[in-house]
């Protein structure tokens, strides 16, 4: 199949594409080259090479593509795979999926084998004898019924009558290119019907539902797709949640939760909490709180009991420590660490809980000892 000179980027697409708005700038302009790279290795949707190859292949140092393969695999705006080597990083095999461009080679790749087949068919009837009639057929058929091996790409563009072309006059290029067009642009239809149908879940989240979590990395709708759920499961989710909304009272947390939760073949009326989900949250913010008490409590005991020893320390060992000389109190903190020794040196005397308390410690135990 010759190469297309263009990449058909569509704006609305790449400016709606949730996965990839969650990206930085220089995801997306990595990205971006990486799309123009596989264009131009035959459309397969696949790159495969070292990191510091398709760094430069994307025209960019080693830890921006790093960062960019490591957003792009979070967002699940591609798919990144890397091979094992834990003896050299760098030269492991990192290969990058566009699944949209690879669903797109393989339709290519059926349509050829497709086509192939059928001319082969064709030349081996090519000896019969004609029929003494010609073949009634339609005089056209809707473009939505046409073959991909048809000639027009329109109802309204046909082959003149008159002069029919010779045999072999429509060069195998330009019909690859218009096979590849049909097939592409019913790709692309389908592509945007999901994608509208993935805005108009987002609308009726936001207003009809009044959820706020929706999109970003971590919002309900977002998660719902990451899972595997499509677009028409997520809307059954919501229709069951309306209805028992209206018959039941349930409150919008129990669809957050359910889309945050979501299992791809679950369904629609399975898997929703047990409960009023309002319960639970203000149950598990008490328990939070409770916790928290409790260990503010448990660091303020901690800190009466050492101050209660600090005090007991320099009742008993205060003045012995006062009484040594410096040599003897640097020898002292020397034994403790370098760092308290420095300290001790700087001030030129013990003062201060932090520098008293380690020497009146360790008096101490020598005491006891």
């Amino acid at each position: 199949m010759p190469k297309l000179p263009y990449l058909a980027l569509y704006t609305g697409d790449w400016l709606k594409d949730p996965r990839l708005s969650m990206c930085s700038a220089a995801t997306r302009g990595i990205w971006l080259d990486l799309l123009c790279a596989m264009h131009e290795d035959g459309r397969r949707g696949k790159l495969s090479g070292s990191r510091d190859q398709l760094s430069r292949l994307c025209r960019c140092s080693a830890a921006e593509f790093d960062s960019a393969i490591r957003e792009l695999q979070t967002t699940s705006a591609a798919e990144i795979s890397e091979s094992n080597r834990e003896d050299d990083p760098r030269h492991a095999v990192v290969t990058v999926i566009c699944r949209r461009m690879q669903r797109e080679s393989k339709e290519r790749e059926g349509n050829r084998k497709r086509q192939g087949r059928r001319r082969d068919r064709e030349a081996g009837h090519e000896d019969v004898t004609p029929p003494s009639a010609p073949v009634s057929r339609p005089a056209s058929r809707p473009a939505s019924r046409r073959k991909q091996g048809d000639i027009s790409v329109s109802s309204s563009t046909s082959v003149s009558k008159t002069s029919p072309p010779p045999s072999g006059a429509l060069s195998d290029d330009f019909a690859g290119h218009v096979r590849e067009a049909e097939a592409e642009e019913s790709w692309m239809q389908e592509g945007r019907a999901e994608q509208a149908l993935t805005r108009e879940l987002a609308r009726r989240l936001v207003e009809d539902c009044d959820l706020a979590d929706v999109g970003g990395r971590d919002g309900c709708l977002t998660l719902a797709l990451k899972a595997g759920l499509p677009p028409a499961e997520v809307g059954a989710i919501i229709d069951h949640w309306e209805t028992q909304r209206q018959t039941r009272g349930w409150e919008k947390e129990a669809l957050w939760w359910r889309l945050r939760k979501a299992v791809a073949g679950v369904a629609a009326d399975q898997g929703w909490p047990q409960g009023s989900p309002t319960v639970q949250r203000d149950r598990q913010r008490e328990q939070d709180l409770q916790q928290a008490e409790q260990r503010r409590r448990m660091e303020a005991e901690r800190k009466k009991q050492k101050a209660q020893t600090y005090e007991q320390l320099e009742r008993e060992f205060g003045p012995v420590l006062d009484a040594m000389p410096f040599p003897e109190q640097l020898e002292l903190a020397g034994r403790i660490g370098d760092q308290l020794a420095k300290r001790l040196r700087q001030k030129g005397k013990p003062e201060g809980r932090s520098l008293r308390g380690p020497l009146l410690g360790l008096l101490s135990g020598r005491k006891s000892g």
